[in-house]
């Protein structure tokens, strides 16, 4: 029996409540910051800052999260396909809630 709490259950703090201060990019902000190329070519250039997230456009169960010294990634976008390129820094996965692994 605990001496804690009656009835020899122990009880536990409450849950500090995190706040997210990552950022996290979709689809919309992908296109919103890209810049015509001409030909149909668009190009996107994304900073991530270490934790945030953005499109893989790679998988349907992960998306491209910023390494421990942030990461960029720059999107060539044409309606043929999506090219995805890191040109500084590392990333990781970031799986999708619900996602099978």
């Amino acid at each position: 029996m605990s001496i804690n709490a009656p009835g020899g259950r122990r009880k536990r703090p409450p849950r500090k409540e995190r706040l997210s201060t990552h950022r996290i990019y979709d689809n919309a902000a992908v296109r919103a910051a890209a810049e015509d190329l001409g030909q149909g070519w668009q190009r996107a250039t994304i900073e991530l800052a270490e934790g945030d997230i953005a499109p893989s456009y790679c998988s349907t169960k992960w998306d491209l999260r910023g390494g421990k010294n942030g990461a960029t990634v720059v999107y060539e976008i044409h309606p043929s396909g999506i090219n995805v390129i890191v040109t500084e820094g590392s990333v990781g996965r970031a799986y999708r809630e619900g996602a099978i692994v």
